[in-house]
């Protein structure tokens, strides 16, 4: 199939996106707090939580999952313009659109996300991820919204 623009050019628009992208995105601290890792302290303890035994809470481990990743920001209210919508309206029901890249979007959504901290603001993950595609270059939509 032929394209309608060079690959010259495409490298160009894709630098382009990219630049724009690093430039926003390193503005706004996004941390996605997941679900803790329970880890067993004494495998050799005979007491199995469910198995007739009271769970010996003193041989579990709490072990915190986060991860710290830039993203760029959309507040819904700002393209109410009749001609341009970058975001479809499935993901305007929260308070606040980021815009990430592969790596967080992995991250959101390997396990259960229990809350994303985005400039020291609280927010639930509600919507997303919507992918799009610039040239070559893939990022994805999420729609929070704030928890206090």
């Amino acid at each position: 199939m032929s394209s309608l623009i060079s690959s010259t050019e495409l490298a160009d628009f894709v630098s382009g996106i990219r630049n724009h992208y690093e430039t926003f995105a390193s503005q706004h601290s996004l941390i996605v707090i997941k679900e803790p890792l329970q880890q067993i302290v004494d495998v050799n303890n005979n007491e199995y939580y469910g198995y007739g035994y009271q769970g010996a809470e003193q041989n579990y481990v709490l072990v915190p999952q986060s991860g710290i990743f830039n993203c760029m920001t959309y507040d819904v209210n700002s393209w109410k313009d009749e001609y341009f919508n970058p975001v479809p309206v499935a993901l305007s029901k929260g308070d606040i659109i980021i815009k990430v890249e592969s790596e967080t979007k992995n991250y959101i959504d390997d396990g259960k996300t229990n809350l994303a901290i985005l400039d020291g603001e609280s927010f639930n993950v509600i919507g997303g991820p919507l992918p799009k595609n610039y040239g070559n270059q893939w990022y994805n939509y999420y729609s929070l919204l704030r928890t206090t």
